[in-house]
Formats: structure tokens, sequence, C-alpha cells
């Protein structure tokens, strides 16, 4: 009964510009409620709020005990969503429960899939702080405080990661978390325009996880544009010249064959694929470039007129190289720094100072690298190097597996970072575990990047919105 008029609401939504707002027991729900009666003629949801029945529309329950005042009419229960899911939808189990609010929004985006906006669902009260009574609304004591902080944090992971996953569905999470992308104390019936122009570029380091398949190039630049990035990057190089023959002619098992020449070969680019990553390119709105590694690919990438090169760790000893690239390109540039001491970030310096821009890569040439290896610091050596080096643009290049190194690198002056990404995992693939999932992994990356650069803000003190005297009487 309830999930049938539930039903029904939703599809006179689309027809409106009004929102969806679900309500949980986090304290940030306190100031929704101060405001609730700006929000009345928007469609309001409790997820298991008893004490407010009385100012929502719905009541959303995961628990078997119905409240005794409440209309059938408003009842949401998820088992019920469940079974009119048709197991169309995988339940995820976190910690001692289950993510109640999947099936849920599974249930609303269906309900949408004909519509011809996207409707904005607002999370109100999903804090996911810790386990604690301050964290709910009412104060509520928590009966079991590690099992509730597994579940509660759990429940935040999951949540952020499936956010983006609902076609018809644009969520908003109002709440003070590293993600959250709203004051929950703001009018939050604006619709406040996302951020478009980052100062910090992302590149989606593809390499040659691509293993020369056409689809599975197409499918990660389509995911790194989806996730967020700015650039895909890919190398290439002339592998019969590059390696000696004896490694050439080790035995190494792929797909492809059983020496190694046979599985480099295969990673290798035709023509016809490079001048596909450029249309590509194009049409979704992503910029290209390559990795350089000798001469005669330098030579080849040269007519197709990249507005981007790079010069990996891989060749930072080939001082020949170096030399060559000074004198026959004077675009822009990025160089990563693996396997180099400090006296290597000024050499780079003059030798590509009359380049356009000079990017230059803190990398740590380790795959994966350890926390106590990556040595973020290092970026403000190479931004104090750019105050005399005017070209010169501070990155890294991530090959660590935490969240936190890339965050740090920003608020050291990094403005390029690069991580690498896969579609899937190859036993026989070079350095695969360095890489992130472009569909699951890699959009959450981006998204503390992205939350990194807005927490950094500027440089120019202002007074906020948010900002009050806790003793305003306190004046002279």
């Amino acid at each position: 009964m309830g999930l049938n008029n539930f039903k029904k609401k939703l599809k006179k939504f689309s027809k409106t510009k009004k929102k969806i707002f679900v309500l949980g027991r986090g304290f940030s729900t306190s100031f929704f409620l101060k405001n609730i009666k700006n929000y009345k003629k928007n469609l309001i949801i409790g997820f298991n709020t008893n004490e407010i029945i009385d100012n929502i529309d719905f009541y959303l329950t995961n628990k078997n005990k119905e409240p005794n005042n409440l209309s059938k009419n408003r009842l949401l229960k998820l088992k019920e969503i469940i079974k009119h899911n048709k197991s169309n939808d995988k339940i995820y189990k976190v910690g001692s429960t289950n993510y109640s609010i999947d099936p849920f929004l599974f249930f609303v985006n269906k309900t949408f899939e004909r519509s011809k906006k996207k409707i904005e669902v607002v999370f109100v009260g999903f804090d996911f702080r810790k386990s604690q009574p301050e964290s709910d609304y009412k104060k509520r004591k928590i009966k079991n405080i590690i099992q509730d902080h597994i579940d509660v944090f759990g429940q935040r992971d999951l949540f952020f990661k499936k956010k983006s996953s609902y076609k018809n569905l644009k969520i908003v999470h109002a709440g003070f978390d590293f993600f959250s992308d709203r004051d929950p104390r703001e009018n939050l019936l604006l619709n406040k325009k996302d951020k478009k122009s980052f100062k910090v570029k992302i590149v989606a380091e593809i390499t040659t996880n691509h293993h020369g398949e056409t689809k599975k190039i197409i499918d990660l630049m389509n995911g790194a544009k989806i996730a967020g990035a700015d650039y895909v990057k890919f190398q290439i190089r002339d592998v019969e010249t590059f390696y000696p023959r004896e490694k050439l002619e080790e035995r190494y098992i792929s797909p492809f064959g059983n020496t190694f020449r046979d599985y480099r070969n295969q990673l290798e680019l035709s023509d016809d694929q490079i001048k596909l990553i450029l249309k590509h390119s194009k049409k979704i709105h992503i910029k290209p470039f390559f990795s350089v590694l000798d001469k005669i690919s330098f030579e080849r990438l040269k007519k197709f007129k990249f507005d981007l090169l790079k010069i990996p760790s891989t060749i930072s000893e080939d001082k020949n190289f170096l030399r060559y690239m000074r004198k026959n390109y004077k675009g822009k540039l990025v160089i990563s720094t693996g396997m180099t001491k400090q006296d290597y970030l000024l050499e780079c310096a003059k030798l590509f100072k009359k380049n356009k821009k000079l990017y230059l890569m803190h990398c740590i040439s380790s795959y994966p690298t350890s926390s106590s290896d990556i040595n973020i610091d290092i970026i403000n050596s190479i931004k104090n190097l750019s105050k005399k080096y005017k070209n010169i643009i501070p990155g890294y290049s991530s090959h660590d597996l935490t969240d936190e190194a890339s965050s740090m690198a920003i608020a050291c002056g990094a403005r390029l970072l690069e991580k690498h990404v896969k579609m899937d995992s190859k036993k026989w693939a070079h350095f695969d575990e360095t890489a992130l999932d472009i569909h699951y992994e890699f959009p959450l990356w981006v998204r503390h990047v992205r939350s990194a650069e807005n927490i950094l803000g500027t440089e120019t003190k202002k007074i906020y919105k948010s900002e009050h005297h806790k003793y305003h009487f306190r004046k002279n």
C-alpha cells in the first residue's frame, strides 16, 4: 500500500523541479528540522526516524517493528522494496547490517528511468560519524560501540562509492564529511552549481593496460572521463630497439605468446589506434598524451601533434635522450623523477627551461609504493624551484595505494596528478597491482583529489556565512 502510494508520488515528481530529501539519524538532521517549513513542498522521507513522523511524508525502515502512529500509506518497508526489485539489485552486507539505502535508491532510479532530467535526492543526517550519542540528532545511546563503528564506516565507504552509479538520480550529500556536497545549514533548495574549473589536473595513467585491444582503449577512456579525469595517458616505445635481444627472447607466458617480445609487441599501438585515441578524445572532451621512451617513438608521434608529451622515470638515466628531447621539442613536457636524486630536479629545470611548460613530477618507482617511502615533501622542493624557473609546475605521479598522499601532494603545491588505471587484473601484466579499477576505485580517488582541492581553498582570508562568534556579547 505504502509502496504503491510512494511510486505514484515519484511519478508526479518527474514533472516538477522539486527535490527528494532523505533524513537519517545523524546530527545534521537537526539543522534540517530547524528549517523544515522551507522544504514542505518537497518529498521528505525519514529513515528509521520515529521521533519526527509528523514532519515527514514517508517513513522508510529496515526494522520489523513499525511505529504505532503511522498510516500504512506512508510506510516503506525495505523487505517489500527488495521483493519488488526482484533481485535485480545486489544487497550488500556491511558489518552486522545490510546496506539498506541501495535497494531503496535502485527502486527510485528505476521509477525515473523515463524521466528526461535527473531527479535530485538529498541525503541529510547520514553523517557517518564516530559511534557516540553525539552523532545521533536525538543523542540516542549506542549499545555496542565497536560493532556500530564498523557498521557506520563500512556504510560510509559504500555510500560514496555508489553515489554516482544511479543513472537517473543526482545524489547530494549534505553534511561535514570529506566528500560532502553541501553544508546542511545552507538552503538546500538552491541548485548549487558544481565547481567546473579545477586548478589540479588529473591524469588517468592507462600506460599499456589496454593490452593492445581497441575496445579496451575506448572503455578505459570512457571510464576516465566519467570519473572526472582531465587527461588520459598512454605509452609508446620501439620494442626491437628499446630492449636488448636477450631480454626480448626471454620466456614470458602471456596470451600473446611465450616470449617477452610477443608480450611487448602486443602492447604497442598502431597508427590507426593512435588516430582513434585522438578522435575519441575529442568526442568525449578529454585530452590524450603519451610517454615517449626513445627517439624512434618520438619521431613517430610528432606527426600526430600532441599538446603534451612525457619522459617517464624508466629512462631518467638516458642522458642522450634527454638532450635529444631538449633540442627537438619545445612544447609542454611532463617528466617523472623516479629513481633519481635531488640534483636531477635542477638538471631537468635547466635542460628544459625553454619548454612552454614543464610538469616536474615527484615519483617513487616502486609498484606499489610503501607509505614510508612516499616522501611527499619533495614537492615543496619542486615548488621552490618553480620560483626561479617559471615554466615549472609541480606534480605527483602516484604509485602508492593511499588516498592521503595525493591529498597531501595538493597541499604541497602539486597541480598535476597521475594515477595508474586498469579494467581487470591480469597475472601476466606489468605493475597491475598498482593500478586502480577504472569503474570502482579510480572515481573514488578522483573524488578524494577534488575534495582535497576544495579543502585547500585559496590564500585569501575571509569571513564565511557559516562563521559566528560563540560569545557575541564580547565586543569592545
